[in-house]
């Protein structure tokens, strides 16, 4: 399982290019407070992969709901972000470390903000 840190940020921004992550389904979500991680099983059954997301050394997540009434499940967008501003009102760690910042946006609007030391992507085969 690839892991993507601060430290190859470019290699990760490639990694998620040429992943099937668009129109995928997110199946499960689960953060353990007591080790700071969170743990994203996504399935694009359009392509028959399964995406398995583990987030080491949670800082923040952030999600923002729109509110409407179609699919909050499936990930239409998935980007690495540089600008953490969004999250001025916390610590300035943010901007002196550069931990990883993935933006999850979905068919419904809402968004999943996640910024973490690491995070573990691996890509398979669902079939």
């Amino acid at each position: 399982m690839p892991m993507f840190n601060s430290s190859n940020i470019e290699l990760l921004k490639q990694y998620i290019y040429y992943s099937n992550i668009h129109d995928s389904k997110v199946e499960v979500l689960l953060y353990n407070m007591n080790e700071k991680s969170l743990a994203i099983k996504a399935v694009n059954s359009i392509f028959g992969d399964k995406i398995d997301f583990i987030f080491d050394e949670v800082k923040s997540i952030l999600f923002l709901s729109n509110n409407e009434q179609v699919d909050h499940e499936t990930i239409i967008s998935l980007t690495v972000e540089e600008d953490y501003s969004l999250f001025k009102f916390l610590k300035n760690e943010y901007y002196v470390s550069k931990p990883v910042y993935l933006l999850f946006q979905m068919l419904s609007g809402d968004e999943l903000h996640i910024i973490s030391e690491n995070v573990f992507i691996d890509i398979g085969n669902s079939c």
